[in-house]
């Protein structure tokens, strides 16, 4: 059986009009911006990113 995934809990930035699903995860050493199809926002951050770092990575996507 395969092992638990390594994330933990997602979590949700609001920047102006723009809605982030935040996923931390404890094998990510990098952060990372994905567009789905349906037009969702998602933010890989490794654990640990400090939250300001967070916001302030999602202002300059936006």
């Amino acid at each position: 059986m395969p092992a638990a995934p390594p994330r933990t809990q997602d979590h949700q930035l609001v920047l102006d009009e723009l809605v982030f699903t935040v996923r931390v995860s404890r094998r990510r050493r990098t952060v990372g911006l994905t567009v789905d199809r349906d037009g969702s926002l998602l933010l890989h951050v490794p654990v640990g990113a400090p939250w300001e770092h967070v916001e302030q990575l999602g202002a300059r996507s936006g």
